[in-house]
């Protein structure tokens, strides 16, 4: 199969990744929307393990946990202890 692309894409592609990374790019943008319900399926896959849902709902229970009562402490430090600002 050949793809025809315009000029100024393919340059601009070409500026910015290799004809391997491309190629790559290409074929996932074309795999994303020809497998449209590839995503769902798997998470319709994840909800159904029920393994998988315990050890989740156990993790954000016990994060909790560890957080509680932190939202009533002072906070340390202010924006005047920054040194450097990236914008």
């Amino acid at each position: 199969m050949t793809i025809t692309l315009d000029e100024t894409v393919y340059d601009a592609l070409h500026r910015t990744m290799s004809e391997q990374q491309m190629r790559q790019f290409i074929k996932e943008l074309i795999r994303a929307h020809v497998f449209t319900n590839t995503l769902d399926t798997g998470y319709q896959a994840m909800a159904a393990d029920n393994e998988r849902e315990a050890a989740i709902a156990f993790s954000v229970m016990g994060m909790q946990q560890a957080l509680r009562g932190m939202e009533d402490e002072p906070d340390l430090y202010t924006l005047a202890d920054l040194k450097e600002r990236w914008q």
